[in-house]
């Protein structure tokens, strides 16, 4: 079986006047979904915030500990620049990019470990409390 891949201009040419109709709305009305979706997204919550203000102030001290965490992830992580392939084919990533990656990395490590240990923690609390 062949491995056939086709850029996005060579794939509306093939479909044609009306495909390529439905490529660029398709895309636009997915844009705007998200655009929507993302609107709401950060509504909703700010309207139960103003709500309930004990709330907040869990949710804004919850989010600013994971902003320090970030950072904390941010300046472990190392910038080096990253290149592989030869000739044509070589890739570089900036040495920014990669320091932002990695620190997302260990952000990500970070957060499932506490999540993974928070699991076991609960049902320990709970029962202690009993």
């Amino acid at each position: 079986m062949e491995n056939v891949t086709w850029t996005l201009s060579e794939l509306i040419a093939e479909l044609g006047p009306i495909g390529a109709y439905i490529v660029a709305y398709g895309t636009i009305t997915a844009y705007v979904c998200f655009g929507v979706a993302l609107f709401l997204a950060v509504l909703f919550p700010t309207i139960q915030m103003v709500r309930d203000i004990k709330t907040a102030l869990k949710t804004l001290v919850s989010v600013a500990f994971i902003i320090v965490i970030f950072f904390v992830c941010y300046s472990m992580a190392v910038a080096e620049p990253y290149s592989t392939g030869t000739g044509d084919d070589l890739v570089t990533v900036a040495a920014g990019t990669m320091k932002l990656v990695e620190a997302c990395l260990y952000m990500t490590y970070l957060m499932f470990g506490a999540a993974i240990l928070f699991v076991f923690i609960a049902p320990l609390a709970q029962f202690i409390k009993k």
